[in-house]
């Protein structure tokens, strides 16, 4: 970095001895500049957004938190570096070939990094080279260092992000919601603009008739049992109360928590998927737990994907994942989740 950076005549900003975004700071202008020119550089490759008239009745995947722990994580904190972890899942998506494949956010460590996003375009290679379309919700991670150089890495990869942080998609007669649940990285516009949005999409989606159902996807869950992370309470005033009253919602399916959890709050199912191969955490059980969890394996849980098919009366959900040290995916869940 600092020779590219001598080479265009700009000063470099030693931050971190691994990568100066890796910090969760606000990089300095001369920093932000000097990585705003030096992406625009690099060839970034273009992922395949869900084309119009795709019929529903393939499987599709879903996963979270694919991201690359930080130096500080795997120095300091003594956290998991999945290194074997995150491609064999990643092959093992190739080898079922969705017909797409949703990402709960934190795709990078740290999305103002181009050597962290060249991790996950090398990630995911093996789906672009399948042409299989990966539609992304954006986590905290993916804002990391500066938001406007995070931001131009994500969009020039998902170009549907350039134009709303929050958007929809169809599957067949379901309906796919995205959400960017990155209060601290909005500005108050910005979110009460989408929490109007989501008010006015839900009550649509309700109206129309060749709607069955409606998943929702956003990065911070508003219920969990993790010790490292909490409730997101944003998230629980602002798209909380609009989920749960529209009709036709089925499950809101977040990431953030690096773990597999399934609640049911005021009627309708939240789902953690984080097992993408971030550090797994440890959870609270029995009466340190703050929710009841349908699934009660012993955490840390397994590295997982959701495997999620169209029905004529629903979408079943499969949970299939392994542990550390393990080769081979297994069944670790299942359920329906009826229109």
């Amino acid at each position: 970095m600092a020779s590219k950076c001598a080479q265009l005549g700009l000063p470099s900003v030693p931050l971190d001895p691994q990568d100066a975004a890796d910090l969760p700071m606000r990089a300095t202008h001369v920093y932000a500049s000097a990585l705003a020119v030096l992406a625009a550089l690099v060839s970034v490759p273009a992922y395949r957004d869900l084309g119009p008239g795709l019929g529903g009745s393939a499987p599709f995947a879903v996963i979270g938190d694919p991201q690359e722990p930080t130096f500080w994580e795997t120095s300091f904190m003594g956290r998991e570096n999945n290194v074997a972890e995150r491609p064999f899942l990643f092959a093992a998506l190739e080898g079922l070939r969705p017909a797409f494949l949703v990402i709960t956010g934190d795709l990078t460590a740290s999305g103002s990094s181009a050597r962290r996003w060249g991790y996950f375009d090398r990630l995911t290679q093996g789906m672009r080279a399948l042409e299989i379309p990966i539609l992304p919700a954006i986590g905290n991670h993916d804002y990391w260092g500066n938001n406007a150089v995070a931001l131009q890495e994500f969009s020039a990869r998902f170009p549907q992000f350039g134009r709303s942080h929050w958007y929809t998609r169809r599957y067949g007669s379901l309906a796919l919601v995205f959400l960017d649940a990155n209060v601290e990285d909005l500005d108050a516009d910005a979110w009460q603009r989408q929490q109007r949005w989501l008010v006015r999409t839900l009550a649509d989606l309700d109206a129309d008739p060749s709607v069955a159902g409606v998943l929702v996807f956003e990065h911070q869950p508003p219920f969990t049992n993790s010790t490292v992370t909490t409730d997101d309470v944003a998230v629980q005033k602002a798209f909380v109360p609009a989920f749960v009253r529209a009709h036709k919602t089925l499950a809101m399916i977040s990431g953030h928590t690096h773990a597999y959890e399934h609640f049911v709050e005021q009627g309708k199912h939240f789902i953690v998927s984080g097992g993408g191969g971030g550090p797994r955490v440890e959870l609270r059980g029995g009466a340190q737990a703050l929710h009841q969890d349908r699934f009660t394996g012993p955490s840390p849980r397994p590295f997982h994907l959701l495997w999620i098919t169209p029905g004529t009366h629903g979408v079943q959900i499969e949970v299939r994942g392994f542990n550390k040290g393990e080769r081979a995916l297994r069944n670790v869940d299942r359920f329906e989740l009826t229109w």
